[in-house]
């Protein structure tokens, strides 16, 4: 059984004028939106945060369908290193390729530098983690034969975790946002 999301507009973020890649290339307004998807009768109180998923997004005005979009594409926007009129366009050429879910390309909500710096700050502490293990491990007279291998076991299990949680995210935002400002 699927279940049927509705889109509440939070806040209209910019409105602007661009051709529809879905529409056959006709002039249309977009509002630039951020919205929730909440299950069908909740209630939206103002100043809230409702439970769903939070997302940036295009809605084309004499259509209205609204297209999610990435974090990449939007930050790109927000950081102004695109114009707003090429979203529609730039979207419409990424869709085939973006991923949806925990490890797609929405929703993550933070800055391309935000996130940069939270990745260094991550591996940072997974070096000094295993340097303090290592010595806590010698500290219990642990022989040097087994605080070896325990010392290479526990930093691969952390980087092979954050590599699947972290890093392959922040790879594909830098690897978009660097094929979103070729084409701009």
């Amino acid at each position: 059984m699927s279940t049927k999301w509705e889109i509440h507009q939070l806040k209209a973020e910019a409105s602007f004028v661009a051709d529809d890649p879905w529409n056959a290339n006709r002039r249309d307004t977009f509002a630039l939106d951020y919205y929730v998807y909440v299950t069908p009768g909740t209630i939206v109180r103002p100043n809230s945060k409702p439970a769903g998923a939070y997302r940036h997004g295009i809605r084309a005005k004499l259509r209205g369908v609204a297209h999610d979009l990435p974090d990449a594409l939007y930050f790109a926007w927000r950081a102004r290193r695109i114009n707003a009129e090429s979203l529609p366009r730039l979207l419409h050429e990424l869709q085939p390729t973006l991923k949806k879910g925990t490890k797609g390309d929405y929703g993550i909500g933070l800055s391309n530098k935000a996130f940069t710096a939270i990745v260094w700050i991550l591996v940072v502490w997974i070096v000094a983690a295993d340097a303090v293990w290592i010595d806590e491990v010698r500290g219990y007279a642990m022989p040097l034969v087994l605080a070896i291998p325990f010392a290479a076991v526990f930093p691969l299990i952390i980087a092979h975790l954050f590599y699947r949680t972290v890093w392959r995210v922040w790879r594909r935002r830098m690897t978009q946002t660097k094929w979103i400002l070729a084409r701009a």
